[in-house]
């Protein structure tokens, strides 16, 4: 499955998440997440990077606004079919709580590393995600408008 949002035209909100983001990574973890280029092309290698990679944005109930073409593929979902989804459906009911508490966690300290959990994809193929890094992701200042969780390694779940 893959997705055609190269030849998309992106908008500036989510092209600006993305910088939001990426400068928020920069920032909690002093090192930078892909090597920066203009801002829609920051968008472009971040979607096509080697990690999975998914962030919500806090609207009345948190949305993805964002997340790699690998993170998408592991959802077995279209770009157009993940975008907008309210975040805690990527999660199975009985994983919900305990995905709640970490994501508070992470927002009263800025980030939580080493999460683990059950995710469930579009098709209802289930598979825990390793060693999760969950970040804020700041608005300019202190103001954060979302999270992100980067991860690089998952098992499936049968």
């Amino acid at each position: 499955m893959s997705s055609d949002l190269p030849n998309q035209k992106l908008n500036q909100a989510e092209i600006k998440f993305v910088q939001y983001l990426l400068e928020s990574y920069e920032r909690l973890f002093n090192k930078v997440l892909i090597q920066r280029n203009s801002d829609e092309q920051d968008y472009r290698n971040l979607f096509h990077s080697d990690f999975y990679l998914v962030s919500h944005r806090f609207m009345d109930i948190p949305r993805f606004v964002f997340g790699t073409e690998k993170a998408i593929q592991l959802w077995e979902t279209s770009w157009k079919d993940f975008y907008m989804m309210p975040s805690k459906y990527s999660a199975e009911e009985d994983q919900r709580e305990k995905r709640e508490l970490m994501l508070k966690s992470a927002n009263e300290k800025g980030y939580f590393d080493g999460y683990e959990g059950i995710r469930i994809s579009a098709k209802g193929n289930r598979f825990k995600i390793n060693n999760v890094l969950i970040f804020n992701v700041f608005e300019e200042g202190d103001k954060v408008i979302g999270q992100a969780a980067l991860f690089y390694d998952t098992t499936p779940v049968i």
